[in-house]
């Protein structure tokens, strides 16, 4: 309170309700522990990202690891891949934690696959194995999933991490199997790699959950 107060009192009052949304963002991911608290710190972050795009990304750098982080680096993420796909790209390359840059590449790739879908998927190839093209892959293969689901499928089998890969194929599947069943077992009999037991647990459909 005695924070927001002298900030309040200063003469430029846009400066301080920026200042007060980037102290919001902080308060928040500190005290965070649900998925009631992390919701409040993507909201708040949309908030001051909007409001101050440049300041927000610099201050979730200095952010530890931890679900607040990836949750707030996502979302700054996205604000600025809608002003700027190249942009955002440059700026998520070049943070150093790996984890972080995997996080906020996420929320560019989302954005960017939406609306340039061709461009995004020539692009992911230029990617080294590693964190970042993990969460490109995943983000490009859940957004085209609706519109080119075998697409999907196929880009979640390069996926290296096991439980990565299997939940995208999963995904795809489940939604695509309950709008054109035939496509869907046809192109999951294809997928190279997968065993007898991995197809059958797909293929199953899962136990309805307890009321």
């Amino acid at each position: 309170r005695a924070a927001a107060a002298a900030i309040l009192s200063a003469k430029d009052l846009n400066q301080n309700l920026l200042s007060l949304q980037l102290q919001e963002i902080t308060l928040r991911h500190q005290t965070a522990q649900t998925p009631v608290d992390l919701k409040e710190v993507e909201l708040s972050t949309n908030m001051a990202a909007l409001a101050d795009l440049t300041g927000t990304l610099s201050l979730l750098g200095d952010w530890p690891p931890g679900q607040a982080r990836q949750a707030a680096m996502e979302k700054a993420a996205t604000i600025a891949a809608g002003q700027s796909t190249a942009k955002a790209l440059d700026w998520a390359q070049q943070i150093p934690d790996p984890a972080a840059s995997a996080d906020a590449i996420r929320g560019v790739v989302g954005v960017w696959s939406e609306h340039e879908p061709l461009a995004a998927s020539e692009w992911l190839p230029t990617l080294a194995p590693g964190l970042v093209r993990e969460a490109a892959v995943d983000r490009f293969a859940e957004t085209i999933a609706a519109l080119d689901p075998a697409a999907s499928l196929a880009w979640a089998t390069t996926l290296i991490d096991p439980a990565t890969r299997a939940n995208r194929l999963e995904t795809t599947y489940r939604k695509w199997v309950t709008t054109d069943p035939t496509s869907a077992a046809a192109a999951l009999s294809e997928i190279p790699g997968l065993s007898p037991a991995d197809l059958n647990q797909l293929r199953t459909p899962p136990a309805p959950s307890a009321k």
